[in-house]
């Protein structure tokens, strides 16, 4: 469920999750369920912030992938598949979105009515995540 990838480091951290593979959400809809009965309140936080698209760029196969399904180098896209696919598993769950702000800018699939989004990054993050509604 990992990307294949070695020299790519971002603050320390590691290369993140492979949206390219099926059993990556497995895994993620697994988790999900878990925390949901440990934590039955309406929300739940899924990050989505610094994403390492370095470490896609080595992984040849996720890059192969992209180019088959139509994303090209554009790791957006991406990023934006992979939350169009973790959301029916968080919905499912009756749980609401809490975000960090990034995944508002490369997703059309948050909810605005009921994600609760998180600026980090400016003062200018928080207006421009108020004028997107």
């Amino acid at each position: 469920i990992m990307p294949n990838c070695t020299k790519a480091t971002y603050y320390g951290k590691g290369p993140g999750l492979d949206p390219t593979k099926a059993q990556t959400f497995q895994v993620i809809s697994g988790i999900l369920n878990e925390l949901s009965q440990l934590f039955p309140d309406p929300y739940m936080h899924l990050g989505g912030d610094e994403v390492n698209s370095a470490c896609y760029q080595e992984d040849a196969a996720l890059n192969q992938w992209m180019q088959s399904h139509g994303m090209g180098a554009n790791y957006t896209l991406l990023l934006q598949y992979f939350v169009n696919n973790v959301k029916p598993i968080y919905t499912s769950l009756k749980k609401n979105l809490v975000c960090w702000s990034d995944l508002v800018y490369y997703s059309d699939t948050v909810d605005k009515e009921t994600a609760i989004v998180q600026a980090w990054r400016a003062r200018g993050d928080a207006i421009s995540l108020t004028k997107l509604g």
